[in-house]
């Protein structure tokens, strides 16, 4: 099976962590599993369906700036802020250039967050040449549903050869 091409989406951590990171702050998890809120239970429960063949997930931390959905986390407690996404911003473009650089091969760049994350990725249209979809946060069962039917529809993309 040939893909027509990945998907990049960029989302931002949650304040719910998963009750293991929770219990034990010595464990680690990888970041789409130790992220509880409901973005992130959408998207692993769309991944389990067999959606998402085709994108790659980045999130965005208060505490660690840029994350894959692999990269282990501990539990922590910190509120990203529009100065803490400033703060952030050079560190995470420079990993998301690089990201992009090495073999992501990527069509689209979707981007769903809260607003204090933007400034973290603020100047992104400028190093790279992707087209970059933001997707609204409105109310999360709206945005879990915005989220769901982009799975789709970039599910129903791929190309068999």
């Amino acid at each position: 099976m040939e893909l027509s091409g990945r998907h990049l989406l960029i989302i931002s951590c949650s304040k719910t962590k998963n009750s293991q990171l929770r219990n034990n702050e010595e464990i680690t998890l990888p970041a789409i599993q130790g992220y509880d809120g409901k973005i992130f239970l959408t998207l692993r429960k769309a991944f389990r369906e067999g959606l998402g063949q085709n994108v790659d997930v980045l999130i965005i931390s208060a505490k660690y700036g840029l994350l894959r959905a692999t990269d282990e986390i501990s539990y922590y407690e910190e509120r990203m802020t529009r100065q803490k996404a400033h703060e952030l911003r050079d560190r995470v473009l420079s990993k998301l250039k690089l990201i992009v650089a090495n073999g992501g091969n990527y069509r689209t760049i979707f981007v769903m967050m809260g607003k204090d994350y933007f400034e973290a990725i603020s100047g992104l249209s400028t190093l790279i040449d992707i087209p970059i979809d933001i997707i609204e946060m409105e109310k999360i069962g709206k945005a879990q549903q915005k989220l769901r039917n982009l799975l789709l529809r970039l599910n129903s993309q791929i190309v068999v050869s």
